[in-house]
């Protein structure tokens, strides 16, 4: 195949780089040129450094308003445009655009090129459920729950859809039919899922629109023996290590810190914990099989063999890193797509969700860590669960996907007649669900 030059977009937030990297990675190994728009904090630049990737075009843009460019606003749109309308640049045009889903103003530099844009999203979206039944066992409650998320998900992509039009109305762009941040049953836009069954529910009414390839990690990673400071202090350890990392959008509380500091000493265990520095004041005095950290080289320590468990907040990249590390969770999730990864992740069986919280990691743990028969089944799931995500073909296959959209396009994946339920089906569905409610309620 001719070669491309792939164009992609990352929001201001070293979470949403990471996932296009094994991306960026793999189309230069396939001889295709790559250019990456990322936030002007020279520490994105450092990311791709470290990993190999100098052969990366990085075009830097001053990303600070986050909530606008999650529905298409801010410089990201320009930014892009800006470099391929310069006389010095090598290529005039993208021949296709890979944007992180919170950078979606990238689809709207892609429309103005008239070249094809593939989001990347983590997870299937429309599975995300918090409960702790598989769908199929599911009783009415849980029916009227999954019921209020979908009709919840539908008032949100009308607004996210009107946010988006509003936008590329100012850039003289056509309005989209459907909302392109997140996967739904009525997509337009190619989407990348960095997930694949095993771990997402089946789901009939997926669109052929969303792809799962499966979660992949960089093939460089640096060795622990960088970190010989670390590795000295982990190589001493006699007792189970746990590594405690709750991502870079979570602040602790005072009353959060002591919890789960009073949670850990209960656990006999050697404990790692990425605690803002800030935030260390709340800690009691600690001992030697403790170490505290303002920052620890993730993907490095889940890899190492060495972390007996992992308490986590349950992002994607961290459920990921940790899964591909047959590494067991602990799940303390928050928001956002949290608390469904954690309700999957306890499904299939590679980790467990502390009940309560924090205020339930030892007894979590207890599960996770001394029961060896338990631990052994936990690592087991991980490396059968791997095997099956590895069935949807990787970086591979999402690097095969690229390269013929951006030769085809994607037009004949895309449903013609996919509409959304009207604004009078989903007012009759929010008052049945609420009916159903203050029933069960009355009944109990």
């Amino acid at each position: 195949m001719s070669k491309i030059h792939v164009a992609f977009a990352a929001h201001s937030m070293m979470g949403h780089l990471m996932p296009l990297i094994p991306y960026m990675e793999k189309l230069l190994i396939r001889g295709h040129s790559v250019t990456c728009f990322h936030d002007i904090h020279p520490k994105y630049r450092k990311k791709l450094l470290s990993l190999g990737l100098d052969a990366v075009l990085s075009v830097t843009c001053e990303l600070q308003d986050q909530k606008i460019a999650i529905v298409g606003g801010g410089p990201m749109y320009q930014c892009i445009l800006d470099h391929y309308n310069d006389p010095k640049s090598i290529h005039k045009c993208p021949d296709v655009i890979i944007y992180d889903f919170f950078a979606c103003s990238a689809a709207d530099a892609a429309d103005h090129f008239g070249v094809p844009a593939i989001c990347i999203f983590p997870n299937a979206a429309v599975t995300i459920n918090p409960s702790l039944v598989m769908p199929e066992d599911a009783g009415i409650i849980n029916h009227v729950w999954c019921l209020f998320m979908d009709m919840f998900e539908a008032a949100g992509a009308r607004v996210a859809l009107l946010l988006r039009n509003r936008n590329r109305r100012k850039r003289s762009l056509p309005s989209l039919v459907e909302q392109d941040i997140w996967p739904c049953r009525t997509m337009k836009r190619l989407t990348i899922g960095c997930t694949g069954l095993g771990l997402e529910f089946a789901h009939k009414y997926m669109s052929p629109l969303f792809v799962m390839v499966g979660p992949s990690l960089p093939s460089v990673q640096q060795p622990l023996s960088e970190y010989p400071d670390l590795e000295k202090w982990i190589n001493a350890q006699v007792k189970p290590i746990v590594y405690i990392a709750f991502g870079t959008m979570f602040s602790y509380t005072e009353r959060t810190v002591i919890i789960l500091q009073q949670q850990l000493i209960e656990s006999d265990v050697s404990v790692l914990w990425v605690l803002p520095e800030n935030e260390q004041r709340w800690l009691k005095s600690i001992e030697e099989h403790w170490r505290i950290e303002k920052f620890a080289p993730q993907i490095t320590l889940l890899a190492s063999g060495k972390i007996a468990a992992f308490v986590s907040h349950c992002g994607s990249n961290s459920l990921y890193e940790s899964l591909l590390n047959t590494v067991p969770i602990v799940a303390c999730p928050g928001f956002a797509d949290q608390p469904g990864n954690a309700v999957r992740l306890q499904i299939a069986g590679v980790g467990c969700i502390a009940k309560g919280g924090v205020s339930g990691v030892r007894q979590a743990l207890k599960k996770v860590v001394t029961n060896d028969s338990q631990y052994q089944m936990y690592k087991s799931n991980a490396e059968k669960l791997c095997k099956i995500l590895d069935t949807h073909g990787g970086v591979d296959r999402a690097a095969k996907l690229i390269e013929d959209v951006a030769k085809f396009g994607y037009s004949h994946m895309t449903s013609k007649n996919n509409t959304r339920n009207s604004w009078f089906r989903i007012f009759v569905s929010v008052l049945f669900v609420v009916t159903m409610i203050i029933l069960l309620t009355r009944s109990d």
